[in-house]
């Protein structure tokens, strides 16, 4: 499932509740710099080795980080929301320790499939798998919640919804 719509509504729900933040990832993106929450890779490289992220990760060749301010957010009682991958989950746990709670969204089983088999056509024996869900249950000390993308939109984005309220408590 597309994160985006249940960010959407996310940030329409909390709007009116400053202690929610949400925090976009920077992408290194190609050469020419800023495009929105994007850099050129020596940027994103350079801001790297200066200590401005609180995380980053790779995933498909790509480079994303979260900013350093996202620390002091939390630091300070805000319920930070961020969109990352499960790639980013290790580095995350040891930065944010007990502050970390997961709300994993799901994308239904069709689209999976079907994502799988546009990105790798050629590999079909891999995708049982890259198919598998992540087994968050064998990770101890993670709080985490699994919003089911099988059961639709209106469900799931009243799934995470509820989720967000349940671990701001």
């Amino acid at each position: 499932m597309d994160n985006a719509p249940l960010l959407a509504a996310a940030r329409e729900a909390f709007k009116e509740e400053p202690r929610f933040v949400f925090a976009e990832p920077v992408i290194a993106g190609g050469p020419g710099g800023h495009h929105g929450n994007s850099l050129s890779a020596r940027e994103f490289a350079a801001w790297e080795r200066g200590g401005r992220f609180a995380l980053t990760w790779l995933n498909g060749g790509t480079s994303y980080g979260l900013k350093r301010e996202v620390v002091s957010q939390v630091n300070a009682g805000s319920v930070v929301i961020a969109d990352l991958l499960p790639v980013s989950l290790a580095e995350a746990r040891r930065e944010f320790q007990s502050r970390l709670a997961v709300i994993a969204v799901t994308a239904p089983r069709q689209a999976r499939a079907a994502r799988l088999a546009r990105s790798l056509p050629d590999r079909a024996a891999t995708q049982p798998r890259r198919f598998r869900r992540i087994d968050f249950a064998a990770m101890p000390g993670l709080d985490f919640i699994v919003v089911d993308g099988d059961r639709g939109l209106e469900e799931a984005l009243q799934q995470f919804i509820d989720a967000i309220r349940l671990f701001a408590r």
